[in-house]
């Protein structure tokens, strides 16, 4: 893995950047925009915290944290959430670099940035058949089903 691997807490001006070239990229996926209106809003009213990583400026991997349990945009989110946890979701690496280690670096600076405030539990969502991601978060200790 580089040293230019750089995590960032995203502002709303970086959602937009990050959106922006997505919707350009793949201007047919219509629900681009609307995640885009999503996830700014959720940034800017303080329920959510997205996390990017970028390798020399170039965005490699993302995930996202609710932080409120007045979140609207999070299913469930009484089921999955107190408010002494964090649940973490839209896990993606561009696939050019799975494998490398990038959101392994991701996920330990949102570990440590929600732990430092203040999250006692992080919670993540795992479908049944999806065994490799199972083990992988078996091995980062995720190892309790809430629901």
């Amino acid at each position: 893995m580089s040293n230019k691997f750089q995590p960032i807490i995203a502002e709303c001006v970086d959602i937009a950047r990050i959106y922006d070239e997505k919707i350009k990229e793949n201007p047919c996926n219509q629900y681009l925009h609307e995640h885009k209106i999503n996830r700014m809003c959720d940034t800017a009213n303080g329920t959510q915290l997205c996390f990017y990583g970028f390798l020399n400026n170039v965005l490699v991997c993302e995930a996202v944290a609710t932080v409120s349990l007045s979140n609207k945009h999070t299913q469930n989110i009484d089921k999955i959430m107190t408010s002494s946890s964090a649940y973490l979701s839209a896990f993606e690496t561009k696939e050019s670099f799975r494998g490398l280690g990038y959101f392994s670096a991701l996920y330990k600076f949102m570990e440590i940035k929600l732990k430092n405030m203040g999250f006692k539990y992080l919670v993540l969502g795992v479908e049944p058949n999806e065994l490799k991601n199972k083990a992988i978060y078996q091995k980062w200790g995720y190892t309790e089903l809430i629901y």
